[in-house]
């Protein structure tokens, strides 16, 4: 076993029977604006990640894309920490960092940068943070390799004298309303 592979966390999307499907899963949508915005501080975050049944970033749709670059996306967090909370996820499924090659790390690099930008005029977001984890000890929800672009205010991060801490904070605007007006944001801006 690879030194990489002892840390991978191993996520498995059961294939469940028609009948089950019905009465277990497709009773609860969980990806409706209300369940959107309230699942960080609703603690439903649990209950949306134990019920995927395939991997939400490969079946990512497009009305959450805010612009795409060598199957590499930019994209808004379903389940957003704070409003405009960004993703960028490449297309395949990767599980760490060394897996990417440098096409799609020079995509990310480029939509980091698109990224802040469009906050910066869009939302009138001028301090950012952008995170990626990789182990199952880091924090990593999902594993499908992605990089966040997180708004950082000061209800949301507060930085003491030997840490950091983070809030998630109440969701005013929905993952799709933040999608549609940066969509057009980032196509004034993309180069």
């Amino acid at each position: 076993m690879k030194e990489s592979q002892k840390y991978q966390k191993k996520t498995v999307f059961p294939k469940l029977k028609p009948s089950k499907i019905k009465t277990e899963h497709m009773q609860k949508d969980y990806y409706t604006s209300d369940t959107q915005k309230n699942a960080r501080t609703g603690d439903m975050y649990e209950q949306v990640k134990s019920n995927l049944r395939k991997c939400p970033f490969c079946d990512l749709k497009d009305k959450y894309i805010i612009y795409e670059r060598n199957e590499t996306v930019l994209t808004v967090n379903l389940f957003p920490y704070i409003d405009s909370h960004l993703l960028i996820i490449p297309r395949k499924h990767h599980l760490k960092f060394a897996d990417i090659n440098s096409k799609e790390w020079n995509s990310v690099k480029y939509l980091i940068s698109l990224g802040i930008e469009i906050l910066n005029k869009g939302m009138n977001i001028k301090n950012t943070n952008i995170l990626y984890r990789e182990g199952i000890k880091a924090g990593v929800s999902l594993e499908h390799l992605h990089f966040h672009i997180i708004p950082v205010t000061p209800e949301f991060i507060q930085y003491k004298k030997d840490h950091f801490l983070w809030t998630f904070q109440k969701i005013n605007y929905s993952p799709i309303e933040i999608a549609k007006k940066l969509k057009k944001i980032a196509t004034k801006y993309a180069k």
